[in-house]
């Protein structure tokens, strides 16, 4: 995986603000829009819970903490590289389904907090 791959989210989702890294050390900003690129923070912390969910850890970073970065171990390979791409496409695919949907942020966040509450619940009691 290259970050030309994360780059191609950036044209995709209006709510990616930019790419930045070298090799897997990668950071995507998330912004409220592309215009004010405003720091899109509620919506990196759903990412970060959704990703638990599907087995892949991450965390944010920077100011507003709306920045996710990867840090892969040193024996991630093109498989783990493949299932972390789509697990970013899946959360990512979901807020832009909400954001379509004509919601606001902060609809858009409560719908995605409600949801991954109930999903952590239920992964949690398969356990």
């Amino acid at each position: 995986m290259e970050i030309s791959a994360f780059e191609k989210m950036k044209l995709r989702y209006d709510f990616v603000g930019d790419v930045r890294g070298a090799g897997m050390f990668i950071g995507i900003d998330l912004v409220t829009s592309p215009l004010t690129k405003e720091p899109a923070t509620q919506l990196a912390e759903y990412v970060v819970k959704r990703c638990k969910q599907l087995r892949i850890i991450i965390s944010t970073e920077g100011k507003y903490g709306n920045v996710i970065k990867f840090k892969p171990p040193m024996v991630f390979n093109k498989e783990n590289a493949k299932h972390l791409l789509d697990a970013i496409t899946i959360c990512f695919d979901e807020i832009n389904y909400l954001f379509q949907k004509g919601s606001s942020t902060s609809s858009i966040n409560d719908s995605l907090n409600s949801s991954s509450d109930e999903e952590t619940s239920s992964i949690d009691s398969y356990n």
